[in-house]
This record gives structure tokens, sequence and C-alpha cells, in this order.
């Protein structure tokens, strides 16, 4: 079950799976932070970094794993409110 670009928030940190930004911006737009396209996604501490432009997610594994598991929960259970 491999999807990109896809995002989730919790409290202060921001996964995305994949590289890119997403949303409506054409990919010659996208911000790619330097080695990003090294990395199969992204995270970033949106208290410390409101720009997203510090990718944490090789300093972060732990973080990664559990909010990746978090966003399968919620593809599988078909939404993410209780």
């Amino acid at each position: 079950m491999e999807q990109f670009g896809q995002t989730i928030r919790q409290g202060h940190w921001k996964l995305i799976r994949g590289q890119g930004g997403g949303g409506h911006y054409p990919k010659e737009a996208e911000f790619t932070a330097p080695g990003a396209s090294e990395l199969p996604g992204q995270l970033y501490d949106l208290k410390e970094d409101v720009a997203e432009s510090h990718n944490l997610y090789s300093q972060h594994p732990a973080l990664v794993a559990s909010l990746t598991n978090l966003l399968r929960k919620i593809q599988e259970d078909g939404r993410s409110r209780p």
C-alpha cells in the first residue's frame, strides 16, 4: 500500500510521504531541500520551522515510523475521526 504524497500532522510534527509539496503548484515550483531526493519522505517540526525548510526525516526514524503507522491506520479505517 505505498501511496506517496500523503500528509499527516500530529501536534507540531508534519510528515509528508514522498517528495515535493503536493498542492496546486507545478513541479517546477516545488521546493526541494538539499539531499531531499535521497529520502523517501519529509518530516518537519512546525514549532521550530514554519517554512518547512529543514527536513528532519532521517533524524527521527521512530517518529517517522509512528506517524506512518498512524496514517496507515487512518487509511484502513477510512476516516481520521474516532
